[in-house]
């Protein structure tokens, strides 16, 4: 949505909300409260160890 929103006037403001939500899904509200909540455990460590943070994708090995 916010590429069409580009070509409209003051447009590229339209840029800071998806970076502002990403900005909050990884660094404060989405990854750390989860990550902190399941800390210690095994089979949690091995698991963030394995796996990316944001989009599951292949394992890391």
């Amino acid at each position: 949505m916010f590429l069409i929103a580009l070509w409209a006037p003051y447009g590229w403001l339209a840029v800071l909300s998806p970076v502002t939500i990403a900005f909050l899904l990884l660094k404060v509200s989405g990854i750390p409260m989860l990550e902190a909540r399941w800390e210690g455990n095994p089979e949690f460590e091995d698991y963030r160890r394995r796996t990316n943070s944001l989009i599951p994708w292949f394992p890391r090995g």
